[in-house]
């Protein structure tokens, strides 16, 4: 049976390798927690809703000025008619002889009919636009359920990623628990430490003689040392810890 690997070798793999584990759980944790601030804010924001919803009140006050409109020239329209009605029994009725009363008479009537003409266009225009104004009403009417069904579906598909993530989260945790209970205390300080410094990059796995964070290239005692020696060993360049990888 060969001989057990020597202590220092099984304690250096296992301090880099455990940090790095680490850096990769909470690394994965990271992006659930960006991720869940994301859909939150997915969540809470309303603002197409909002805007179909103003669209809507904008096309209604269009559409309730549009009857108001037609309102007002259909009582113009039957006001002058209500003139143009007296002035012609008078008119045909006989009780006036006298010829130049009546040709005023009638120059007075032919007026009154020109007005009430231009009137009944007015009034036909409303319609034509009050038509518009109702149809464009309706459209933001229909425009607002899309959207609103649309929030709906959308809210159901985040909700449900949303309990997909704090699962991950919760056993993400857990396993990060389970790694930092196996670090020295001096080590995980260190991590912390240097967590902060380089924004979540602290382990740098070689890759090909260099440092798989910065690039730099490592002479090739240090590489041994890496792999071979005891102590966690930084990056001259970068400072972060070096890890010889998966297999080395």
């Amino acid at each position: 049976m060969a001989p057990p690997p020597p202590r220092c070798i099984i304690h250096r793999v296992s301090r880099a390798s455990s940090l790095y584990r680490l850096q990769q759980t909470d690394t994965q944790l990271d992006a659930c927690r960006q991720r869940l601030a994301e859909i939150e804010r997915e969540l809470g924001n309303s603002s197409a809703v909002n805007e179909a919803r103003r669209a809507l009140e904008d096309a209604q006050a269009m559409a309730q000025a549009a009857r108001s409109a037609i309102r007002a020239a259909e009582d113009a329209s039957s006001s002058q008619r209500s003139k143009i009605q007296p002035a012609e029994v008078a008119l045909y009725g006989g009780s006036i002889r006298n010829p130049k009363e009546l040709q005023d008479l009638q120059m007075d009537v032919e007026a009154l009919k020109r007005h009430l003409a231009t009137l009944e266009e007015r009034q036909l225009e409303a319609m034509l636009l009050g038509e518009d104004m109702e149809l464009s009403a309706e459209a933001a009417l229909e425009r607002l359920a899309e959207v609103q069904a649309a929030r709906g579906a959308t809210h159901t598909a985040l909700e449900a990623q949303a309990a997909e993530l704090q699962s991950t989260q919760e056993r993400l945790l857990a396993e990060r628990e389970a790694v930092v209970a196996g670090l020295d205390a001096s080590d995980l300080r260190q991590y912390e430490r240097l967590k902060e410094k380089h924004k979540g990059i602290v382990v740098a796995a070689m890759q090909d003689g260099t440092c798989g964070a910065c690039g730099v290239s490592l002479a090739d005692s240090l590489q041994q040392q890496i792999r071979m020696g005891p102590e966690l060993v930084r990056c001259g360049q970068c400072s972060r810890i070096l890890y010889a990888g998966e297999g080395a």
